[in-house]
């Protein structure tokens, strides 16, 4: 009896290529002790997405009447683009959903010839990728959905060789989903070959709600007194509306078991105190304080304090800035416009891996520039020599 069990088992997994994945991932996560609630507690059903209510909407309609095509979801980190994409994938596949665990993984077979391909193509970003793996993957037989995460990523060459196999593909049953944070930097004629969605990030009310759906699945204890309060509030602000981040820090503080308050404040509230350290600097860069000791103090933010300053979170920073400085007539609409192009220059070199530091230092130096005395010294300057020629 044992024994043809076991042949039956055997013959069982020779043919069935999903479920030896899923018996190869699930003996790879036995390995981790902590799952990632980022991925535990991550969306699978268009049903369990939290927001984004006019996107999940659109995604539905379409799929729901059967229709094909590719698609271009772009918005920034942790806005919850490649949830979607899996979603997406897995529908078109005319699956329900898939496991947690399987989301990680690079292919996922549920037989049939369906098969969802991942790429992260900020990593297989080069034209061999996509002329050799994701070809063969386009001209191969049965219901593929190809996944390109972070596609804004790839070079040149590989999104031409792309554009191509994307006309085919929809009639061959294959389906591009493409995500990107910088849609500026995505060639237009993979972008005319796509449904476009911009995902935002999500509300502090959404946050809150994704948080306590995840606090009582885990069974968390915890006490809704002030510090609590003020503890979940600090968390959901700091984020900006980055789930990812968001569960990540509720995860380290719910470690035990038990809500750590204590222990985990400090990291949540971080960034508000380096957000405001930062605002000082724009102050002191504007009002024609001495750049050296702008400079100083911006080394010090970034190499030297136990909690360093983001660059990224400084760009985010300095815009808040400058609106609350237009809002309340202290610039002018002239110098805002100036200083945004100054803002997204910045951006965009900072997601090239450029050396961040001297990306924010030059664009501190243009808002210097912009706002500072140089230009009203140049004013005087060219003022006094018209008086001298008179």
């Amino acid at each position: 009896m044992n024994s043809f069990s076991n042949r039956k088992k055997k013959k069982l997994l020779s043919n069935n290529k999903y479920l030896k994945l899923k018996l190869s991932n699930q003996l790879m996560l036995s390995a981790v002790e902590t799952v990632s609630w980022t991925e535990k507690y991550r969306p699978l059903t268009l049903e369990a997405v939290i927001g984004h209510n006019d996107e999940v909407k659109e995604i539905r309609d379409f799929l729901e009447n059967n229709q094909i095509d590719n698609w271009l979801l772009e918005g920034e980190p942790g806005s919850g683009k490649t949830t979607l994409a899996m979603i997406i994938a897995t529908m078109f596949l005319d699956r329900q959903e898939i496991e947690s665990e399987d989301i990680m993984f690079a292919s996922i077979d549920f037989g049939l010839g369906k098969t969802i391909h991942k790429f992260n193509a900020s990593k297989d970003r080069k034209l061999e990728t996509i002329r050799d793996q994701i070809g063969e993957i386009v001209t191969d037989v049965g219901k593929k959905a190809i996944v390109l995460d972070e596609a804004d990523m790839m070079t040149y060459a590989a999104q031409n060789a792309m554009r191509g196999m994307m006309e085919s593909a929809i009639l061959n049953q294959k389906m591009f989903i493409l995500t990107c944070n910088h849609i500026d930097q995505i060639e237009d004629a993979i972008k005319s070959r796509c449904r476009i969605l911009h995902i935002n990030r999500l509300s502090d009310p959404e946050i809150g709600q994704g948080l306590l759906r995840i606090l009582e699945a885990e069974e968390i204890t915890f006490e809704l007194d002030a510090d609590t309060k003020t503890f979940l509030t600090s968390l959901i602000k700091s984020c900006e509306g980055d789930m990812r981040k968001a569960v990540q820090h509720l995860q380290r503080a719910c470690v035990s078991g038990t809500m750590n308050v204590e222990n985990y404040f400090f990291d949540v509230t971080i960034h508000q105190e380096n957000s405001k350290k930062f605002n000082v600097l724009l102050d002191k860069v504007v009002s024609g304080g001495d750049w050296l000791g702008v400079d100083e103090q911006l080394t010090k933010m970034m190499f030297e304090d136990k909690k360093r300053l983001n660059p990224y979170q400084a760009v985010r920073d300095t815009k808040a800035w400058l609106i609350k400085r237009l809002t309340e007539g202290d610039i002018s609409e002239v110098q805002y416009l100036l200083s945004l192009s100054a803002i997204k220059e910045c951006d965009y070199r900072l997601t090239r891996s450029t050396t961040k530091y001297i990306q924010l230092e030059g664009m501190l130096g243009e808002l210097r520039l912009i706002y500072g005395g140089y230009q009203n010294q140049i004013i005087e300057e060219e003022e006094t020599d018209e008086d001298d020629v008179k």
